[in-house]
């Protein structure tokens, strides 16, 4: 499989792109694995990699994020282990350090030798990283889905649905204390593919009040919400932090803030 990997990715020139398409590479594996030893009955698939595998967000992502939704024989290590395991049979080299005693369990996976054999590093030991979390105690009101995915193996997640993994997102874009590009570029893109895409409000407002956060919305006030984050944002930050991991450059060069008002049905 790791010779698989290495074939995929050489006709990449780009480096940036290369290491992208091989960090996704073993997350397809990572959740390949899970699927495979029937963790998605314990969890569901969130976040912004949860957006591209499924509804093809074009960019690329770093992290593999989770939500619990059945506590029952959930064992967190338990998973590493079996990830680890996989990994190695496949002639990967892996580890993991984890922290599984706080409510976001924790995990990140290194992958040494790889960034070396694919000719993009002259150490040997200098590693390639996943980060798994599992939330173990999500907001309420999160409405779950499963859907049949083929991407490089066919993998059958349980997930949020769209409404859902949008209110993450929008959660995101109100609470998180940097601006992070790849929040807004997940609004602006499914925004333009879904004009009448409506947040799952009971997830997102249970999520805000979680985090402490004050803020109230409802279906009449969060697009003027949304606009007055984006209004407030440095948006040449938002395109310097998504441009190593986009794959439609047209799109980030295209985005401006003041094409996000109409996207909103903000009028004023």
């Amino acid at each position: 499989m790791k010779e698989q990997l290495l074939s995929i990715v050489s006709s990449i020139a780009d480096r940036g792109r290369k290491i992208n398409a091989m960090r996704e590479y073993l997350q397809v594996y990572v959740l390949r694995t899970m699927f495979e030893k029937g963790h998605f009955s314990q969890v569901a698939f969130v976040g912004g990699t949860a957006l591209r595998f499924i509804h093809n967000v074009p960019r690329f992502s770093e992290d593999l994020d989770f939500s619990l939704i059945n506590k029952q024989d959930y064992d967190f290590q338990k998973i590493l282990n079996e990830i680890k395991h996989a990994l190695n049979d496949a002639n990967y080299s892996v580890s993991f350090k984890f922290k599984a005693e706080r409510t976001v369990n924790a995990a990140y996976l290194k992958f040494p030798e790889l960034l070396h054999m694919a000719e993009l590093s002259h150490r040997k030991d200098q590693n390639l990283t996943i980060k798994l979390d599992v939330d173990t105690n999500p907001p309420k009101g999160g409405v779950v889905a499963t859907t049949l995915v083929n991407k490089y193996f066919p993998i059958t997640f349980t997930h949020y649905d769209l409404p859902s993994l949008f209110a993450g997102k929008l959660h995101a874009i109100f609470t998180r204390p940097y601006v992070k590009g790849r929040d807004y570029f997940d609004l602006v893109w499914l925004l333009s593919r879904h004009k009448d895409l409506q947040p799952n409000l009971n997830l997102l407002n249970n999520a805000l009040k979680q985090t402490g956060n004050t803020l109230k919305v409802t279906s009449d006030d969060w697009r003027m919400k949304v606009m007055e984050r984006v209004a407030s944002i440095n948006w040449q930050a938002v395109v310097d932090d998504v441009k190593r991991f986009t794959e439609d450059e047209l799109f980030i060069n295209s985005m401006k803030p003041e094409y996000v008002k109409p996207l909103l049905g903000v009028s004023s």
